[in-house]
């Protein structure tokens, strides 16, 4: 492979790392937004729900987090074999190996060696705990 080939190849992957990543951040931030708004004009209404509106907030609410939880699932997924391509790249340019770039040092830390080989809930855990959160406040704003 030309050097050209690699260079484009490498690049094309980083970004592709990069722009997953993004999108999981933007679809976290996008859904608890909404169930924020969702939260405040519940609790700006003067008007109570009847039963049937609520259990009918509630369904939509469950859809819109498990939508976007698996969303951000099947993003993450994406971004860890782009990662790990990513690394092995990296690796091939022997940015680990001490001297091969740097005299005396390596250009990237041996912990970076696991780039993309985490479990795949490893990177959204935690959007998953801030959506399962906000998702059951507007549950709770629902029924009160």
């Amino acid at each position: 492979m030309s050097d050209e080939t690699f260079k484009l190849l490498f690049e094309k992957h980083s970004s592709q790392v990069e722009e997953k990543r993004k999108k999981i951040h933007t679809t976290t931030e996008k859904v608890v937004g909404v169930l924020l708004v969702i939260n405040g004009w519940l609790i700006s209404q003067d008007v109570a729900l009847d039963t049937m509106e609520k259990y009918l907030f509630l369904l939509i609410v469950i859809v819109v987090a498990i939508t976007s939880m698996y969303v951000i699932y099947r993003d993450n997924k994406i971004y860890r074999n782009h990662a790990r391509i990513v690394r092995q790249m990296s690796e091939e340019l022997g940015t680990f190996k001490e001297g091969a770039i740097v005299k005396g040092i390596t250009l990237y830390p041996n912990e970076w060696r696991k780039f993309g080989n985490e479990n795949v809930i490893h990177g959204v855990i935690h959007h998953y705990l801030v959506m399962i959160c906000v998702a059951g406040l507007t549950a709770i704003v629902i029924f009160n």
